[in-house]
């Protein structure tokens, strides 16, 4: 079952079960509209992640297949670019991941409040290394902390 707001988008296969046996019929397909999402506002999700490699790593390293521990409990500031106050304040739970959402379009600084990141990456980020946020597109941003030793 689909909760909260259910669109129409593109048409997909459903397989219907007949007397004659299970059968495809093309329909339209359903997409669930994330509530941090809108025509007019976008989101930003941080999946924060713990590596144990001292920074700078190695040339090639592998960052999403060697840091998979959740940085849980690490709290972040997301601020408009240029702005003085933070939007938004946010910290990651268990599964390292913190949502920033209804945002208005623009471009936004990532902030790690309580540590420094040693390597991050993104989907959409402008020249400068701001968050580029557009509406009824969430943004990912993936945040690796070095704690050599696992601490």
């Amino acid at each position: 079952m689909l909760t909260g707001q259910v669109t129409v988008a593109g048409t997909t296969t459903y397989w219907c079960l007949t007397d004659a046996g299970t059968v495809p019929a093309q329909g339209a397909g359903l997409v669930r509209q994330p509530s941090d999402l809108s025509a007019t506002t976008g989101a930003v999700e941080v999946r924060a992640a713990a590596c144990d490699v001292a920074a700078p790593a190695p040339k090639g390293y592998d960052w999403h297949g060697a840091c998979s521990r959740p940085a849980t409990g690490t709290t972040f500031a997301l601020t408009p670019a240029g702005g003085d106050a933070a939007a938004a304040s946010g910290t990651a739970a268990a599964d390292g991941r913190t949502v920033f959402g209804k945002l208005s379009p623009g471009t936004y600084q990532l902030a790690q409040t309580d540590a420094s990141w040693c390597h991050a990456e993104s989907d959409s980020v402008d020249a400068n290394g701001n968050v580029v946020v557009a509406a009824n597109v969430r943004t990912t941003v993936w945040i690796f902390d070095c704690t050599p030793g696992g601490g």
